[in-house]
């Protein structure tokens, strides 16, 4: 999957909490993954470290969002990346 897809889905789980930003964000982990045989893999991962930024530092998609949305946008990004990973049944 590539970065483009990547940044693409990170957009749209945030839009149902806010204004995802349009800007290009640095995917650390989907350029590790890109070559990744797994296709989920790149997006599940970049989906967990977003639930991560948004629980204890800053969002890269999503601005503006009160410190509640960001707890639940987190959740939600969290649960979302694991989620792949349960689909795809490689836990």
């Amino acid at each position: 999957m590539c970065s483009g897809r990547v940044l693409e889905g990170l957009r749209r789980v945030a839009a149902p909490f806010g204004e995802a930003s349009s800007e290009a964000i640095p995917l650390p982990f989907a350029e590790l993954l890109r070559d990744a045989p797994r296709s989920y893999a790149a997006l599940a991962v970049e989906l967990v470290y977003e639930g991560y930024l948004l629980h204890y530092r800053s969002s890269r998609v999503l601005q503006g969002a009160t410190a509640e949305t960001r707890l639940l946008a987190g959740d939600h990004f969290y649960a979302r990346g694991l989620g792949l990973v349960a689909q795809a049944d490689d836990i």
